[in-house]
């Protein structure tokens, strides 16, 4: 047929109409989220169309053919010689074109081109270099012993000698007092034996050299490509490769979005039943026919054939089959609430295309809201409503990018509570901390000498609580939180939670330091502490002198 027909309205029958609104409500079912599941029986059919789905579907039939010139054993007679060079060789008419879709590949010798010559391999002697010794008839044989490692005898470890200075608590009878003093004491440590990895076991590697048995000293072989024989047939070969490409085009009705066309494609290729209404092969000689480009479909569909039919890089196009093939498609226009919404029937099985829906005008108005949400600054409502919309099919990727950012937000209130919290924990502990070092000397006997280094003092130990809070503050992250302390709709609620978790936090801390003071090691953590920031400090000022002198 050259003219496909347009949309044409039609109107359902009862069974029809019925059919339609058990497919729709089935749909709506499965919609998770939507809460009208009987979609089909209160929605009003407005008009429907005969509007069936038309592919366009281009096959190509390709003949490619490659010359090469190649060599095989000489174990028969060679004919005599009537081919000289390539020049003389016809590719086009040594094999016959295809006259249906054809795919293969084989590969043909060309008559009159064969004769005898040295084998290119060893040049006509017969026999080639050794590749195992290179042509020296001799080879190096590996042979590998387990020995013991000469640096560490065997043990694994090397011992040494170190003297350590430590502090030795002693009882003075004269000044009858209980003081220490610094002495020197030898200790034996292992070091891990390098060489041999600790296994106190090294490889000795030798080589013997020895005779080659691949060649049995000679230096030489038979040559692999023409058995010994010195002699080869040289000849030119043909190789055949049929092949066919695929074009596949769509006309759709005019109500399909460009948008829609995509996923109308994805079902396309599914299960749907084509049913043939053209077919048209095109050979050579009518390459060009105007009528052609007149019909629907195949016009459009003949732009993209190649504007001439020669034979580029040894391949020739034989011939083009266009295929036009129909399928059963209504669109029906319906209303729900006023709105009018379009959707398909795809095939006889009826597959169901919703281009757009009430479901759809839904997740639109949903999206609207969060934003309008975020607007005010209500990202705890703004997150709850989102949950809702991602729970549609019609979200994607941007839906779930802004959950993620919405819960960040929401988890900047909760961490402002824990560092509130800890804040103010730090402020009422430090001077206990302060009691607790110069009153009742709760630290190890051994850090007295660094005690006396160390500024204990309310302010220092609040200065030092601080930093301990700067250093957990950076730590929560919303993926660190427990889900019950961000996603909480109230502000409030979110600061309170997060105040209970920092007093938690805190307690938690100022345990850590009790017991770090009793062991001994909270002086040594206080030092550097202020060596770091001592340094800190004398670097700023060194920066700014140096600024000031050049700019000031």
């Amino acid at each position: 047929m050259a003219q496909y027909i347009n949309a044409q309205k039609i109107n359902f029958s009862k069974a029809e109409e019925s059919r339609f609104r058990k497919l729709f409500n089935q749909w709506a079912a499965s919609i998770e989220g939507y809460e009208s599941k009987n979609l089909g029986d209160v929605l009003k059919i407005i008009e429907v169309y005969d509007s069936p789905i038309y592919r366009g579907l281009i096959r190509s039939q390709y003949d490619n053919r490659e010359l090469e010139n190649t060599y095989k054993r000489a174990n028969k007679e060679c004919p005599p010689r009537t081919i000289t060079s390539e020049s003389q060789i016809n590719r086009w008419k040594l094999l016959s074109y295809p006259t249906e879709f054809t795919v293969l590949k084989k590969s043909y010798y060309v008559p009159g081109t064969e004769y005898i010559t040295n084998c290119p391999e060893c040049a006509g002697s017969g026999s080639v270099r050794c590749n195992r010794c290179g042509g020296n008839g001799r080879t190096s044989r590996k042979i590998v012993k387990t020995v013991p490692c000469k640096d560490c005898g065997g043990r694994g470890y090397n011992e040494k000698i170190v003297t350590k200075r430590e502090t030795e608590y002693y009882y003075d009878y004269v000044r009858k007092i209980r003081t220490f003093r610094e002495v020197e004491k030898p200790y034996t440590e292992r070091d891990y034996c390098v060489y041999c990895h600790g296994s106190g076991q090294r490889e000795d590697i030798s080589y013997k050299e020895e005779s080659c048995s691949d060649c049995n000293a000679k230096g030489y072989v038979t040559c692999g490509k023409c058995n010994g024989e010195k002699k080869m047939i040289n000849y030119w070969r043909i190789t055949h490769n049929q092949y066919v490409k695929r074009h596949t085009d769509y006309v759709f009705p005019s109500m399909i979005a460009q948008e829609d066309a995509l996923k109308m494609r994805e079902l396309l290729n599914g299960t749907i039943t084509w049913q043939v209404v053209e077919n048209i092969r095109i050979n050579n000689e009518d390459f060009n026919h105007a009528e052609l480009s007149s019909r629907p479909i195949v016009g459009s569909m003949l732009a993209k054939f190649p504007n001439t039919v020669e034979h580029t890089r040894h391949t020739a196009i034989c011939f083009h089959n266009i295929e036009v093939s129909e399928c059963e498609a209504k669109t029906v226009i319906y209303q729900v609430d006023k709105s009018q919404f379009v959707c398909m029937l795809i095939g006889s099985e009826w597959r169901l295309f919703t281009v757009d829906s009430p479901i759809s005008q839904r997740v639109n108005d949903l999206k609207e809201q969060v934003n309008d949400l975020c607007k005010r600054h209500k990202y705890g409502k703004a997150w709850e409503l989102l949950q809702k919309v991602n729970k549609y099919p019609q979200a994607g990727s941007a839906e779930a990018e802004m959950m993620e950012q919405l819960e960040e937000r929401m988890a900047m209130a909760t961490r402002f509570g824990v560092n509130l919290a800890m804040m103010i924990c730090a402020t009422l502990v430090a001077p206990f901390i302060y009691t607790l070092f110069t009153q009742l000397d709760a630290f190890a006997p051994w850090s007295h000498f660094l005690m006396d280094k160390l500024d204990i003092t309310p302010g220092a130990m609040t200065l030092f609580s601080f930093v301990i809070i700067a250093l957990v503050a950076m730590k929560y992250k919303k993926v660190e939180l427990n889900e019950s302390s961000y996603k909480i709709v109230s502000p409030l609620k979110r600061v309170f939670k997060g105040f209970v978790i920092g007093i938690k936090e805190s307690l938690f801390y100022l345990t850590v330091v009790i017991a770090a003071a009793i062991v001994g090691v909270l002086p040594i953590v206080c030092l550097v502490i202020k060596w770091a920031l001592t340094i800190v400090f004398m670097i700023v000022a060194i920066v700014s002198m140096l600024f000031k002198g050049i700019f000031g």
